[in-house]
């Protein structure tokens, strides 16, 4: 959850996710890469990074 939180705030960008988490950037991706496992998502994708942004940074998410 933190991650894709993360990943959501920084714009889906995943080096300044890195930057914001403290963590290598391929710790980032790994997680991205098992959120996107078990989401079915495909993170690189415009879609999924609009659903990721939608759910972790609309106002409804945040209740």
């Amino acid at each position: 959850m933190t991650t894709a939180r993360t990943y959501a705030l920084s714009d889906c960008n995943a080096s300044a996710t890195a930057e914001m988490l403290q963590v290598d950037r391929r710790t980032v991706s790994d997680r991205l890469h098992r959120i996107s496992h078990l989401t079915g998502l495909e993170i690189p994708s415009f879609a999924s990074k609009v659903i990721i942004y939608l759910a972790f940074i609309s106002p409804a998410s945040r209740y």
